[in-house]
């Protein structure tokens, strides 16, 4: 459903797996990680997990930018850069992938499939991912529809839709 003449987007991008199957499909990715692993501590996983002790992966087509969202996101997207095919957040913690949604708007439109990958089926999925995109969707007036659902990697697929700002009065 993407399409796969635009880049891709990745936030959290730990040792490329995912990055590198979805390099196969598209022209360019561009992925975002510390490479050392959560900045803070999530439910159960302490800060540090999911580190790849600061190597970056080697993956032709893919453009990394290491670093925390916070420090990294406002150069990068100071620029102009090409609408997203499709991105895919894995960052797990609410706060950084609010981050990575309020950056990101810039490159997002209607063609744009946003896939979340700890977004259910976690003790507390209400917290973290979903709560990120409801808020990010409340403070810039978008709804979104799900249009893919894996319970068995605990994914959403999503695509954002404006909210009419037309006022109706009674």
């Amino acid at each position: 459903l993407s399409d796969n003449s635009r880049p891709f987007y990745e936030f959290g991008v730990w040792k490329g797996v995912s990055f590198q199957h979805l390099i196969k499909n598209f022209k360019k990715g561009f992925g975002f990680d510390t490479f050392t692993g959560l900045p803070e501590t999530w439910h159960n996983e302490k800060k540090g997990h999911y580190s790849s002790f600061g190597l970056t992966p080697k993956i032709e087509g893919g453009q990394f930018i290491t670093g925390k969202f916070e420090d990294t996101l406002p150069n990068f997207f100071s620029k102009e850069r090409p609408l997203a095919s499709l991105i895919n957040f894995d960052a797990d913690l609410y706060s950084s992938t609010l981050c990575a949604l309020n950056y990101s708007n810039k490159v997002i439109d209607d063609k744009t499939i946003l896939i979340f990958d700890e977004f259910i089926m976690n003790d507390r999925w209400e917290e973290d991912e979903y709560k990120a995109l409801n808020e990010f969707c409340d403070n810039l007036g978008y709804s979104y529809e799900v249009i893919a659902v894996s319970f068995f990697t605990k994914q959403v697929a999503v695509k954002l839709k404006k909210l009419s700002t037309k006022i109706k009065y009674l």
